[in-house]
């Protein structure tokens, strides 16, 4: 549909009309003229609802084409407009020839890739963070191939690092990238439906950044001035400290950021629809045993081994250039995973390479880690319990630590302290797409109110924040009929409908509860609802039902 045929039949509104549509329960934007009502888009707007709730009520044309939207935006744009601005809007109008032909409206037109990623957000036009970006990318991909490809330098390591100022500067050009990225405006909360960046995920990722920045900054002076030769335990302390306080760090930032506490980052990644159980059983895992693996890259200590410190860096980072390209329209969620997940993989495969071995005690260890931690023990618990047992290492003979793995044996134990190690992981579960919960209870309140209850699976919660809605699924009982309730049907064509519900169970209950107001058929209601219907009565016990949230 071109924007002549959007725009023709649109109404002509007054500002004063428009300065009516200023709040979050009303909330219109002129674009260009086009005047859009983006109410019910404020909520999963990328970059935020506070930025549309600031600029309501006025022009944004020209800082619509700024930011570089997506096609998509523009799409959601262009069905949202409902009126065109007449009175006092001449100069939206003169942005050019065509904004002039087509009657307003020309932000809405749509850009190329480029367009869309080179804005003048990056330090007005200049794009140096798109600059460090792109000389970043070429330093990890040149570093691969050296690695791959076998060829060694003396006094370097295996991806010709070593103790030069040159090294240093490369990877510190890295912590310059991701220091340049908070130029930027990014959502406060997440945004469910899609992997794009919000504020916590942007400072943990700083966080994690700078962690691997500056264990590779103790290990390349080691290697420079011999620290070594004083023995490991300055460099132990250093590397121990460093790991602690990234922990402390990231969850003073989330304190500090997350709106919503019953989340955790991992096992609430949004998906595609579609996605396979087992595919995203098998990305969730994955991604927390990197996690794990980076972790004990921070602690591998006396080697001269730089490249794994800056390599691990590379899934951060390349992370951050995904979820953009997600915001900007360039790929899609599974787009995303795919290449998210094979990023993580190329560290492990350069590990593989230089080391010669598939690194199965690695995996066994991760997968211990993964395991204690399902169970419920603590990231501080676990890391006391793994460091308590290296360190042991320096100063007991090396047949009782291969007899005993004291490591294990203190991680187990760190689980006896209930409250200090120990934590509830109200992880969760419910997302933009659609999941099937089970019934399992259902209760007669009064003659029209009916309690449902639904499982959620093991180590889920619901995860949302009091307020918040699920939408419920449920075949559209009414399909192909004109009538309905003895009025026009509406809702005649689509396969299924989606009812919203406020649950009244708490946010981390291992159960969904809704209250639903039945509509049975008689009186006003021959029919009854369509909804309420197959919930209180054709819905069984144990039956499916896909919710979203």
């Amino acid at each position: 549909q071109s924007l002549q045929d959007v725009t023709k039949d649109l109404r002509k509104i007054p500002p004063e009309e428009l300065s009516s549509h200023n709040t979050p329960g009303s909330l219109w934007l002129p674009v260009d003229g086009m005047v859009c009502d983006v109410t019910d888009f404020a909520t999963v707007h990328p970059g935020g609802a506070d930025i549309l709730v600031q600029h309501a009520g006025r022009e944004v044309g020209e800082e619509f084409r700024e930011f570089g939207h997506s096609a998509f935006a523009v799409k959601a744009m262009r069905s949202r407009a409902v009126a065109m601005l007449v009175a006092g809007a001449e100069d939206a109008f003169e942005t050019g020839e065509e904004n002039r032909s087509t009657g307003g409206g020309a932000a809405l037109v749509g850009g190329g890739i480029i367009s869309r990623l080179f804005t003048k957000e990056d330090f007005g036009g200049y794009n140096l963070h798109k600059i460090l970006g792109i000389v970043v990318l070429v330093q990890y991909i040149v570093r691969m191939v050296i690695i791959f490809s076998g060829v060694r330098k003396p006094g370097f390591d295996q991806a010709w690092l070593g103790p030069d100022w040159w090294s240093l500067a490369s990877v510190w050009l890295c912590a310059a990238l991701q220091l340049s990225s908070f130029k930027f405006a990014v959502p406060r909360n997440r945004i469910l439906g899609s992997p794009m960046i919000w504020q916590e995920w942007r400072m943990h990722n700083l966080i994690f950044v700078m962690r691997h920045v500056l264990a590779f900054t103790i290990r390349w002076a080691d290697w420079r001035y011999d620290f070594h030769r004083h023995g490991k335990k300055l460099e132990l302390l250093f590397v121990y400290g460093l790991l602690f306080a990234q922990l402390y760090l990231v969850d003073v930032a989330t304190a500090y950021l997350r709106e919503d506490k019953h989340e955790s980052l991992t096992a609430t990644w949004p998906f595609w629809k579609g996605c396979p159980v087992w595919v995203e059983r098998f990305i969730k895992y994955w991604y927390t045993i990197a996690q794990f693996m980076a972790s004990m890259m921070v602690l591998n200590i006396g080697d001269q081994r730089l490249y794994m410190n800056l390599m691990v860096i590379f899934p951060f980072q390349w992370a951050s250039l995904m979820m953009t390209l997600v915001r900007k329209g360039v790929i899609t969620t599974a787009g995303y995973h795919s290449s998210y997940l094979w990023s993580l993989m190329m560290v492990v495969f350069c590990n593989m390479a230089v080391g010669e071995s598939l690194m199965a005690d690695g995996f066994l260890t991760w997968t211990l880690f993964y395991a204690l931690r399902s169970l419920g023990l603590n990231k501080y618990g676990l890391w006391l319990g793994f460091i308590a047992g290296t360190s042991l290492q320096n100063f007991l003979p090396a047949d009782f630590i291969e007899a005993t793995q004291p490591f294990s044996t203190t991680a187990l134990l760190q689980m006896l302290f209930q409250g200090r190690s120990l934590e509830t992981r109200a992880r969760r579960y419910l997302e933009s797409r659609p999941k099937a919960l089970e019934i399992i209870h259902r209760e007669r309140i009064n003659s029209c109110l009916v309690l449902l209850r639904f499982q959620l699976p093991v180590g889920f919660s619901s995860g949302l924040s009091p307020g918040q809605h699920v939408r419920v699924h449920c075949r559209n009982a009414s399909q192909g009929m004109k009538l309905w309730n003895g009025k026009p049907n509406l809702e005649s064509e689509p396969n299924t409908l989606s009812r919203s519900y406020t649950p009244v169970s708490s946010p981390d209950a291992r159960t969904l509860e809704l209250v639903i107001k039945e509509y049975a058929p008689g009186g006003d209601f021959p029919d009854g609802g369509r909804g309420s219907t197959f919930l209180a009565h054709t819905a069984a016990l144990g039956e499916s039902v896909f919710i979203s949230g």
